[in-house]
């Protein structure tokens, strides 16, 4: 059998490395540009007019059933406490976001933890005075997805900016 000296693995070898050279800085950017948006939770926040209150109907009461009110708080530079409301003095959970990132205009990426048990990682869908979540990765991971409840395939509620 004659083998060709010189060559190791032949041309796939070199095949394979071009490829993992082009993943390894095809990821390199893709870190860089997420770590150019990367802002603190309050100029995220800000940025976006995220801190206030947030509903379905901003014109009815909080209602467990057919109106959510989400009231968000900067607490500091790191932290955004958001409320989820189910009556006009009824809060049903909270939401500490320790951590947003803007993955591209008008979208951005909060994470915390939901009544100090449930690990919290959404996606957002932000528009002028309203927002949807459009990806749940931690406490709705599976039941959230492009905008729609994955069971139903119905889509997810606006929450619309109440008041000023």
């Amino acid at each position: 059998m004659k083998r060709h000296k010189g060559r190791k693995g032949g041309a796939m070898s070199g095949f394979v490395k071009s490829i993992a050279l082009t993943a390894a800085i095809a990821t390199a950017i893709i870190f860089a540009a997420v770590a150019a948006h990367a802002g603190t939770v309050k100029e995220i926040f800000e940025k976006y007019q995220l801190i206030g209150t947030f509903a379905w109907n901003c014109a009815k009461p909080a209602n467990a059933n057919d109106n959510w009110w989400y009231v968000n708080r900067l607490l500091d530079d790191k932290h955004v406490q958001r409320d989820l409301m189910h009556g006009p003095s009824t809060r049903s959970a909270v939401i500490m976001i320790d951590s947003a990132t803007e993955l591209k205009p008008d979208e951005i990426r909060v994470t915390g933890m939901r009544d100090g048990e449930i690990a919290v990682d959404n996606v957002w869908h932000i528009e002028k005075s309203r927002m949807q979540t459009w990806q749940g990765i931690g406490d709705t991971k599976g039941k959230v997805a492009d905008g729609k409840y994955v069971q139903t395939g119905k889509a997810m509620p606006w929450l619309n900016r109440c008041g000023s």
